[in-house]
């Protein structure tokens, strides 16, 4: 299945998609992460940069926006901090 197809599948269940990323946006996650993404996961975000509205499947499958990603990947540095509160939220 082509991602473009990919993609049509889920718009027909409802979901709305972000405009694509930048190559510019994918690198500087990369960067802050020090993680490379597959090549297969590039060419998604390029033509849809995660569901719009933070909105998820049915079966609560959600794609987030590479800035969402950056949040979290930030809380999840400070996790520590919080973990001595027996609790963790990772919503803002």
């Amino acid at each position: 299945m082509e991602i473009k197809d990919l993609i049509e599948k889920f718009k027909q269940n409802g979901l709305e998609f972000n405009d694509g990323a930048t190559i510019e946006q994918i690198i500087a996650l990369e960067t802050n992460l020090d993680f490379i993404f597959p090549d297969l996961f590039k060419q998604f975000y390029l033509q849809a940069n995660g569901f719009k509205n933070d909105d998820w499947t049915e079966g609560m499958f959600s794609l987030f926006p590479l800035n969402l990603v950056e949040r979290y990947n930030e809380c999840e540095k400070n996790m520590w901090r919080w973990s001595n509160l027996g609790c963790y939220c990772n919503y803002q």
